[in-house]
């Protein structure tokens, strides 16, 4: 996990800010996988509850619910 989120691309992901978003939770809805970090780290929103932490279906719903209230996704 930590050569993922420390990985140049996935930084530079990062550094794209908001305009981001929209397109990383559209991968999140494809396949769930670590964009969990980088959502964190771009919106500052903690959506995943303590108890979903590791789950990775349980992260990607908890970003999408986000996404959607937030109108970023459908």
């Amino acid at each position: 996990m930590r050569t993922k989120i420390t990985h140049p691309a996935y930084l530079r992901i990062i550094g794209m800010g908001m305009k981001v978003v929209p397109f990383v939770l559209a991968e999140l809805k494809r396949s769930p996988d670590h964009w969990g970090t980088a959502l964190e780290a771009i919106t500052g929103a903690k959506p995943v509850p303590q108890d979903a932490r590791g789950n990775m279906r349980a992260i990607a719903k908890a970003w999408l619910e986000w996404g959607r209230a937030n109108l970023l996704v459908a």
